[in-house]
Formats: C-alpha cells, sequence, structure tokens
C-alpha cells in the first residue's frame, strides 16, 4: 500500500513539474519562431472540429518532422498533443 501512495505522489510531483517547466505548452502555439505554424494551426482546426484521430496523423507527422529536423521543442510539443489526442480517443473508444 506504501508503494502506490509513493509512486502516486512521484506521479503527481513529475506531472507538475513538467507542466510548470513547459509554462503550458499548449499556450505557446503560434509563435513566429515556429517553423511548423501552419500544421499546428490544422491541428488546431481539426480540435476544434472535434476529430482526434485525423489531428493524431497530423501530430504524427508533425513528431517527425521535428525528429528530422532534431527540433526539442517541437518535439515535446507534439508528444504532449500525441498524449493528448491517444487519450480522447482511448476514453471516446470511437474513431471519429
Amino acid at each position: 500500500m506504501q508503494t502506490i501512495t509513493t509512486l502516486g505522489w512521484t506521479a503527481l510531483l513529475f506531472t507538475l513539474t513538467l507542466c510548470s517547466a513547459n509554462k503550458n505548452i499548449y499556450s505557446l502555439k503560434f509563435n513566429q519562431n515556429d517553423p511548423f505554424e501552419i500544421e499546428w494551426k490544422r491541428v488546431d482546426s481539426l480540435d476544434s472540429k472535434r476529430l482526434p484521430k485525423q489531428a493524431l496523423t497530423l501530430v504524427e507527422e508533425i513528431l517527425e518532422a521535428a525528429r528530422a529536423k532534431e527540433d526539442a521543442d517541437q518535439i515535446l510539443k507534439a508528444f504532449l498533443y500525441r498524449a493528448k489526442y491517444t487519450q480522447e480517443l482511448n476514453e471516446e473508444g470511437t474513431d471519429r
């Protein structure tokens, strides 16, 4: 029981640290130095239309391109969006 509690607190602390360190990466959507600005706008458009499967596909493409360019900021952003859409799809259990 103690292990579960410790593990839970560790996970919570890690999550809070990640959110604080990234200064809410979701708000860093479209700065002028964003080489993927057009793609992220498309992701947001799909998100507003509630199409997580298509948004996830586009995020995977962005992630692949960011890895090729070794762009750590875009890789992190893509990981966070991928987690978001993966979770949405798992919770809904539907293919949109």
